[in-house]
């Protein structure tokens, strides 16, 4: 389908047929500096990083007369719906032309006459955007005043069984959901509830630290107090059964050698059932990983965790981990392994001196938070590092210059 046929009407406020409580305000904000970042990035990387400085207001739209369509996308008049609140940029609706069929002119299957909310929506089979997007608009419709027990959701036929499970886990139940064909049906809402997104590209609004910890609250209210297992302070988040060659660390099976030597212990979440996952995370304080949607689990960690992501030095696919650790009030690290700026694929892999100055520095901030804050308890010391912890910091950077590299910097001076 060529973009001269996708036509587009943007979402406001003011839009006809359409009223909206606005919960939060738009706020103006500089994205939130790494604690460190080592290995090199393009200047490009950091424009872009700091770039995004504004945060897009919360609140709930409510839509008369619309059509729910291709890929959960909504319409109007032959039209799509679009708005940045939504993640439902004009951008988005035509990326979504590249996985089927894309239209707004197709006759709704059937109508639906009672008030139904759009939950999901582009992403819908990745569990990041369900962490990150979705399930955080159950605080945003229940700060509205709409009863989140008593609503009607709005769920794609093809929902993963993770997000079903995590919908249980927080008390909506499978008569709540209204299921539809979300490549080839058309529905005609006559009332359509839509809350927006606390995020926007890489930049949490605070509110998504409100709607984190009204989530936790709520899984435990219904299924009781989760206990973190033992020795889960310290964890590296493996992808190596992610299933993709997209984004994949090449030297993984090394860098989870380094990881558990220094005293990490080596998980796969979406191996866990999902209350151990989140139980897990609910004691982790000090997490690394390969960049993606495990990392986001940190909604469910304490203020001030660290997060360590490693990934290519590429735009793609964004820096969300800053924006929930900076709406969670925890701190974000960056290891970065060479990639083009414009690279999908991103093949990359982590230098050895680079994650191991990493393991360092995470080990001094612990230690200069139990310093600067006697009520909290330490970590237990980490196992003695590997390799270049052995010498002198000197010699280490001598080391890194004569390779051509530039020195780490512990600043967060670069992009993150």
């Amino acid at each position: 389908m060529t973009e001269e046929k996708i036509g587009f009407e943007h979402l406001t406020p003011a839009s006809h047929g359409v009223t909206y409580r606005e919960l939060r305000a738009a706020q103006a904000s500089s994205a939130l500096s790494p604690l460190f970042t080592l290995g090199g990035v393009p200047a490009s990387v950091g424009q872009f990083y700091y770039g995004e400085q504004h945060l897009q207001p919360v609140g709930v739209f409510e839509l008369e007369e619309v059509d729910v369509t291709s890929h959960g996308l909504i319409a109007r008049d032959g039209r799509f719906l679009v708005s940045e609140r939504m993640n439902m940029s004009e951008d988005a609706v035509r990326e979504c032309a590249l996985y089927g069929e894309l239209s707004a002119h197709r006759a709704p299957a059937h109508s639906i006459a009672e008030p139904v909310v759009m939950l999901a929506g582009p992403g819908h089979l990745i569990w990041g955007h369900w962490i990150a997007d979705f399930l955080p608009k159950l605080f945003v419709l229940q700060a509205a005043g709409i009863d989140i027990d008593r609503a009607q959701y709005l769920i794609p036929r093809n929902t993963p069984a993770f997000a079903l499970q995590l919908l249980a886990l927080l008390g909506i139940g499978e008569k709540q959901l209204v299921s539809y064909e979300p490549y080839s049906e058309t529905l005609h809402l006559r009332r359509l509830i839509a809350p927006t997104l606390t995020r926007c590209a890489s930049r949490a609004h605070p509110a998504l630290g409100e709607a984190a910890k009204f989530l936790l609250a709520r899984i435990e209210a219904g299924n009781g107090p989760l206990v973190p297992p033992p020795d889960c302070e310290r964890i590296f988040l493996s992808r190596r059964a992610a299933g993709r060659d997209g984004r994949m660390l090449v030297n993984r099976e090394d860098v989870e050698i380094w990881a558990q030597a220094a005293g990490f212990r080596i998980v796969q979440p979406e191996q866990m059932p999902l209350l151990q996952q989140i139980a897990l995370f609910k004691g982790a304080r000090q997490i690394i990983g390969e960049y993606g949607s495990g990392l986001h689990n940190s909604i469910f960690s304490p203020a001030g965790a660290v997060v360590c992501a490693l990934r290519a030095s590429a735009i793609h696919p964004g820096f969300l981990q800053s924006g929930i650790c900076q709406a969670m009030g925890q701190a974000i690290s960056y290891v970065f392994g060479p990639a083009d700026a414009a690279d999908v694929e991103q093949r990359f892999e982590i230098d050895r001196p680079d994650f191991e100055m990493a393991l360092r520095l995470l080990q001094l901030h612990a230690a200069d938070i139990a310093k600067a804050s006697p009520g909290v308890q330490a970590l237990p010391p980490a196992a003695p590092t590997p390799g270049h912890f052995a010498e002198p910091l000197r010699a280490l950077l001598r080391r890194l210059r004569l390779k051509g590299a530039k020195a780490p910097s512990a600043g967060g001076s670069a992009a993150g």
